[in-house]
């Protein structure tokens, strides 16, 4: 997997021990948007390309109107250039993180994995309490005894609110340590599918997850499990009504 330069250099300076760019208001809210920017002008260079003799140089001011004012629900609804237009910006905007478009094709993939593997088994939300644990202050740069972190400088709750607010990086450490310790520790999940080993909701064939934000900006995870061998939904119907 080819991992891009910036991409590297942003997250190189944002784990550095000088927390002057990890704590700075702005500095990783610019790195994304160059990335995005990045995005952008390689995915329309290349649908461009493709789309020279299509029906978009017929598109006008009024149909771009037209095209802002339609959702990707009601494409269908519209003309041949505007739904050229759309078409292109989708595919553009699937490959830009945090776009609409990009949420758009993460719902076609969950609908590609249940055409291809069935219903999943369960839906599970899991928010950890970064501003009640000692492991985001480790990884803030506190001094702290994680074998006693009840006695060792151990904050208020709103001086443990206001650490977490002003260290995104190590709040989003925290969540990445406690999401993948939690994934392989007590669901059983492996690098490798087929390594799975049978954890708390049984053996897991795959699984698909997606990180939001809290209003507060705090990160919780969104993920389905497909379980070997769990009951498909018309099984456990006619077992609950007893046919």
């Amino acid at each position: 997997m080819k991992i891009n330069l910036l991409l590297r250099l942003g997250f190189s300076i944002l784990l550095h021990k000088d927390t002057r760019f990890s704590k700075h208001y702005s500095f990783m809210f610019v790195v994304f948007s160059t990335l995005q920017v990045q995005s952008v002008c390689r995915q329309a260079k290349f649908s461009i390309k493709r789309l020279i003799n299509s029906q978009l140089p017929r598109v006008t001011s009024q149909l771009i109107k037209e095209a802002m004012d339609t959702t990707l629900d009601q494409s269908h609804n519209v003309s041949i250039p505007v739904k050229e237009l759309l078409q292109c910006m989708q595919n553009t905007g699937a490959k830009i993180e945090g776009s609409m478009y990009k949420r758009a094709s993460l719902r076609y993939e969950i609908r590609a994995l249940m055409l291809h593997i069935g219903q999943p088994s369960f839906f599970v939300t899991i928010n950890p309490a970064d501003i009640h644990s000692a492991i985001v202050l480790h990884f803030g740069g506190e001094k702290i005894n994680l074998d006693e972190p009840l006695l060792s400088n151990w904050k208020t709750r709103s001086e443990r609110a206001a650490f977490v607010a002003n260290n995104p990086v190590a709040a989003a450490r925290f969540f990445h340590f406690v999401v993948t310790t939690w994934l392989e520790c007590v669901i059983g999940v492996r690098n490798v599918p087929e390594n799975n080993e049978v954890g708390a909701l049984g053996r897991v064939g795959a699984h698909y997850g997606t990180v939001e934000t809290q209003g507060r900006g705090s990160l919780h995870l969104h993920i389905l499990f497909w379980i070997i061998g769990a009951w498909t939904g018309d099984t456990l119907r006619k077992n609950l009504l007893g046919e």
